[in-house]
C-alpha cells in the first residue's frame, strides 16, 4: 500500500496492492528538465518499481528486476535522472530512468549494503553497513573510491547536507 499527500495540492493518492510483500523503502526525485516526478518504491517481493506523478495520479512507469533478496534502500539522484538501490543479496543496482534500463551493478561485501544515498552532485552513492562501515562508490565506474569506519556501529541511515553527509547509527 502507497499512501502518497502531495501538500502543495492538498491531494491524497492511495495505491493497493503495490508490491506482493511489503514496502521496505521509498524515494522521491524530480527531473526538471523533462517535468516529471518520480517515487521509487522497493519491497521485500526484490522488487522495484518506479512510478511518474502526473494528473495528481501515480503511475507505474517501470518494474525493474534484478535483485535476487528483498530491496531495503533506494535513492534518486539530484538531476532525476538515476535511481539507485540496494538490496539483502549486497548489491547495488543503478537504474537509468528514462528507458528503465540498468546501467551499473555494484557488488558489496556481505551487509554493506544496508543504506545509500547520493551525493548532491550524484557522482558518489555512500552506502552504509551493518559493520559500522560507510563506502563511497564511483557512479561512473561502479568502483569503491574509499571508506570510513564507524567503530562497528549499525549504519542505519545516510544523508548528504550540501558538502557533507550525516550518518544516523545504532549502539
Amino acid at each position: 500500500l502507497i499512501i502518497f499527500y502531495y501538500l502543495q495540492y492538498s491531494t491524497k493518492c492511495i495505491q493497493k496492492q503495490a508490491h506482493k510483500e511489503g514496502i521496505w523503502c521509498c524515494t522521491w526525485g524530480e527531473n526538471r528538465n523533462r517535468n516529471k516526478q518520480y517515487i521509487i518504491t522497493g519491497s521485500l517481493d526484490n522488487g522495484l518499481i518506479a512510478w511518474e506523478w502526473t494528473n495528481s495520479q501515480l503511475k507505474c512507469l517501470y518494474q525493474f528486476e534484478g535483485h535476487r533478496l528483498g530491496v531495503i534502500s533506494v535513492d534518486i539522484n539530484s538531476t532525476g535522472t538515476l535511481a539507485a538501490s540496494s538490496s539483502l543479496d549486497s548489491q547495488i543496482l543503478l537504474w537509468d530512468l528514462e528507458t528503465g534500463r540498468l546501467t551499473k551493478t555494484y557488488d558489496g561485501d556481505p551487509a554493506d549494503t544496508w543504506t545509500i544515498a547520493f551525493s548532491p552532485d550524484s557522482r558518489f552513492l555512500a552506502t552504509g553497513s551493518h559493520t559500522g562501515c560507510v563506502n563511497m562508490i564511483n557512479v561512473q565506474t561502479a568502483q569503491k573510491e574509499g571508506s570510513i569506519q564507524l567503530e562497528g556501529k549499525f549504519v542505519y541511515s545516510l544523508a548528504y547536507v550540501s558538502f557533507l553527509f550525516c550518518c544516523i547509527v545504532l549502539n
